[in-house]
């Protein structure tokens, strides 16, 4: 069964659900880090700062189907950004070939992408950027390639990014100090409106400042067993997919996974988020800002999308049985 935690916020009573981002983790003994030769950011969007400011590209190609925050940095540089589609498999629709002066931007949804990408990323050449938020665990692109990742989608930690670039980069950039660690304690501790307070309140701190990820990251990702976090990962999505495979209309092939951010649940037919919230299931839309972004009109399967898909939990907090105990709750909802 899946064990809920009451805890006494405000004066009321709440559930620990299932999902939501991460608490403070169990600690491991110390290890190296995962990736020793790229630069730990502060964040996904700091790494795509720095990359344009060493590229300097007149104009970026991203999907439509992705959050503002990867646009901020360019639209802080005056860069243009023209908008490409995605397949009904979140894969590049109909792209261009970028010129030299431009770069195109290839997201791992998910993490259930992640050897699609890395092949279109190599067909197109070095000008291709694999934005591996949704992928912690999938590690450097392809060679000549730059790549970034997100630890706090992944790990109990306040910020964090790895930055993997085609050359060395010499770079020593002052940690983040504007980072604090009460919101990780909070949701170690239960749910409710307190601890969303406290998640808005820091990821109000992230930036897109060319920094490097806080002192506490830093040591908290030495003392983290990443390989038993990925490990449990994929035991999870093979659960979910066990029980929410026949709702699926994604085409997913588990012996390809590296170590993915969720499940993500396209469903045959639409599913209402509030009634999977209601059921303590917090699984994140992605994204809110696509539908009210200036020009979504041209972009309506993006935003049917954001609208319909299921990011299900998966992550290492839960075992197999819990995992499909709450999948198949969901298979419940109408």
């Amino acid at each position: 069964m899946v064990k809920a935690v009451e805890v006494v916020e405000g004066g009321s009573k709440e559930q620990l659900g299932f999902g939501g981002f991460m608490g403070l983790e169990p600690l491991a003994p110390w290890q190296e880090l995962p990736y020793p030769d790229a630069l730990l950011l502060t964040s996904g969007r700091a790494c795509m700062a720095l990359i344009l400011d060493l590229e300097k590209p007149r104009r970026v190609h991203v999907p439509f189907y992705t959050c503002d925050t990867l646009l901020d940095p360019l639209v802080e540089r005056g860069i243009e950004v023209v908008y490409y589609r995605m397949d009904d498999q979140l894969m590049p629709l109909g792209i261009p070939a970028p010129a030299a002066d431009e770069l195109i931007i290839l997201i791992d949804y998910f993490g259930v992408r992640s050897a699609a990408v890395r092949s279109l990323a190599l067909a197109i050449g070095p000008r291709a950027v694999i934005d591996s938020t949704h992928s912690f665990f999938t590690g450097p692109p392809p060679a000549g390639h730059y790549g970034f990742n997100s630890a706090r989608k992944f790990r109990g930690v306040p910020d964090g990014g790895f930055l993997f670039t085609p050359q060395h980069v010499e770079l020593k950039p002052t940690p983040n100090d504007r980072v604090h660690s009460d919101h990780l304690i909070l949701r170690t501790l239960g749910s409710g409106e307190v601890v969303r307070k406290a998640n808005r309140a820091h990821e109000e701190r992230i930036s897109t400042r060319i920094e490097g990820a806080s002192e506490i990251t830093r040591s908290l990702l030495h003392r983290l067993d990443h390989a038993e976090a990925r490990t449990k990962r994929l035991a999870n999505f093979a659960a979910a997919h066990a029980v929410l495979g026949p709702q699926q209309s994604l085409s997913l092939d588990l012996e390809e996974l590296v170590g993915p951010l969720c499940y993500p649940l396209m469903p045959h037919r639409a599913i209402d988020l509030a009634q999977v919230h209601a059921a303590g299931i917090f699984a994140a839309r992605y994204w809110p800002d696509v539908p009210i972004r200036k020009g979504a009109e041209q972009f309506p399967e993006d935003v049917a999308r954001t609208q319909r898909l299921i990011a299900f939990p998966i992550d290492q907090r839960y075992t197999p049985e819990e995992t499909s105990e709450r999948a198949w709750q969901l298979t419940r909802m109408r």
